[in-house]
């Protein structure tokens, strides 16, 4: 990923995504992100968002006893910290996290694989942090009009099949709690299984 892509993006990323028909399908994407998200309880709970972004999956974590946001881009992050200037966020790749072993109960994972090319590092990442039992908010993109529209912004997307994720969800003892779908996202709850 090119930090300096998403430096200067950074400053349109939000106005871009107020205007029709990205406004739309970004309310249902977190229509959708709610409903997944609802389905773990959060009280007394850790929770860290990698690929934090200017913080838009931070608004449905209430209740979390402790929520950090990750991202390897700075400016993204003086965005999400003038909105949530108590929170703690971390300067850091998704692929070499910062936070210890087994300290975190859920990870949200937001628009963010589809800009790693090998998925297998992430996942060996997240199933080191979560807790056993834990949960991770994923989504992915699919092949289609929207995705490829996504490319005109400078950024390679790795495009990624439902069977595809399937079977990196098995390798690394993830149970599929819920998927939900959008034009842009496929939304999925995975669980970390008990060892």
């Amino acid at each position: 990923m090119n930090k300096l892509l998403w430096n200067l993006k950074t400053r349109y990323y939000k106005l871009f995504r107020s205007f029709y028909p990205f406004q739309r399908i970004l309310n249902k994407e977190n229509s959708n992100l709610v409903t997944l998200i609802n389905q773990v309880e959060l009280k007394g709970k850790s929770v860290l968002d990698l690929g934090v972004g200017t913080g838009n999956v931070l608004e449905y974590l209430n209740g979390a006893k402790s929520i950090i946001g990750l991202d390897f881009t700075y400016s993204m992050l003086l965005e999400a910290r003038e909105s949530y200037p108590n929170l703690p966020f971390i300067q850091a790749d998704a692929l070499s996290i910062p936070v210890k072993t087994k300290s975190m109960d859920m990870i949200t994972a937001v628009g963010l694989i589809e800009y790693i090319k090998d998925i297998i590092p992430f996942f060996e990442e997240t199933c080191r942090i979560l807790k056993n039992g834990g949960c991770l908010v994923l989504t992915f993109s699919p092949a289609n009009f929207w995705t490829r529209m996504r490319l005109l912004l400078g950024h390679p997307i790795y495009v990624r099949t439902s069977d595809q994720l399937k079977g990196v969800i098995q390798q690394y003892n993830f149970q599929i709690i819920d998927y939900q779908q959008s034009m842009m996202q496929h939304q999925v709850l995975l669980q970390k299984s008990v060892e």
